[in-house]
């Protein structure tokens, strides 16, 4: 009985610290996403580094990696726009392939909107993220190839279909 009541307690503290690990991985993702949001506003692109680290380290929560992939794949995306009005190509050039990498990395179904963690979105918009990202490299075929795939999801995607597409096309033209 004693041992029964012991493995009990056990299991309980358990199932508590997983779920406390869970929390403080989802309010650190919150933080992140704040990072994010003062970075984009400020126009700062310290902040956005430091959002981005702050995602770097949640990559070992596995349960959490499409997402947290999709947050530093924006970050890499933010920098990359941010080293590109300071003319540095090089830098520009390793934020665009980490962008597309996390990106690529982060398809995720789309999933309840009410959590506060999950963007509010699915893969169409990460294709056509890819394809922006592409453009930006001045690589319209692989630009062309991504957002032939957020069209074959969502036809009528207006964003990709309306600008990003017949400007992909338009440049290998």
């Amino acid at each position: 009985m004693l041992n029964l009541l012991r493995n009990s307690l056990l299991a309980v503290t358990l199932l508590l610290a997983v779920n406390a690990g869970a929390q403080s991985v989802d309010s650190l993702i919150i933080q992140g996403k704040k990072l994010i949001n003062d970075g984009c506003t400020q126009w700062d692109a310290t902040v956005m580094q430091k959002a981005r680290a702050q995602f770097e380290r949640l990559l070992t929560d596995k349960k959490r990696e499409a997402l947290v992939r999709y947050y530093l794949g924006y970050c890499d995306y933010r920098l990359a726009t941010f080293y590109q009005q300071q003319t540095n190509k090089e830098m520009v050039s390793k934020h665009l392939e980490a962008a597309i990498t996390h990106l690529e990395a982060a398809l995720f179904e789309k999933e309840q909107l009410q959590n506060p963690l999950v963007p509010d979105w699915g893969k169409p918009e990460v294709y056509a993220w890819i394809g922006v990202a592409y453009l930006d490299k001045n690589d319209h075929a692989n630009a062309r190839t991504a957002l032939d795939r957020a069209l074959a999801i969502a036809p009528d995607y207006g964003w990709v279909k309306n600008y990003l597409y017949p400007k992909a096309v338009g440049a290998e033209q």
